[in-house]
């Protein structure tokens, strides 16, 4: 049985309302309706109902950041939920609806993370898919000079010899 849309929508308002009653209603609240949403996606995508779980992470993706939420967390956050938008519309061969989440996501800001290289390489999918070589290989070029960077970074912090 599929819930409606709206009624999980209504959800995520509860449960951002409920957090809000207990803790800091600007940020400690966005935060876990976005778990929530992640959650409840999850759940739906293991009985197959993967619009439904595409739709409500874009329904908790396009909810703005709270004023007192750090920018750089709210970006990455809203991030994570476009990725697994695009994810799954590429699951289902919904390439335009991939590209226009991914894109939504990488407006937010391009940082050098994992949420930004995600991304770009759910993008170069969806592009690739979609036949857009030249837009695919950016795409992936602009991914690998991210995780390329992490792992010097990674590497330079790590004790050195055996």
């Amino acid at each position: 049985m599929t819930l409606p849309l709206r009624f999980l929508a209504a959800l995520l308002v509860a449960l951002g309302a409920t957090c809000c009653a207990r803790h800091d209603p600007e940020t400690l609240g966005y935060f876990k309706v976005a778990m929530a949403a992640n959650r409840v996606a999850d759940q739906l995508v293991q009985k197959g109902e993967t619009t439904a779980a595409g739709e409500l992470l874009r329904i908790a993706a396009d909810r703005p950041a709270p004023a007192g939420a750090q920018p750089d967390d709210a970006r990455i956050v809203r991030q994570d939920l476009y990725y697994r938008v695009a994810d799954l519309a590429l699951a289902t061969g919904s390439v335009d609806a991939a590209t226009r989440a991914a894109s939504k996501g990488i407006e937010l800001g391009r940082g050098t993370d994992v949420f930004t290289a995600n991304l770009l390489i759910v993008r170069g999918r969806a592009f690739e898919q979609g036949k857009d070589v030249a837009s695919a290989s950016r795409d992936y070029h602009d991914a690998l000079v991210i995780t390329d960077k992490l792992l010097e970074e990674r590497l330079r912090g790590a004790p050195k010899g055996p």
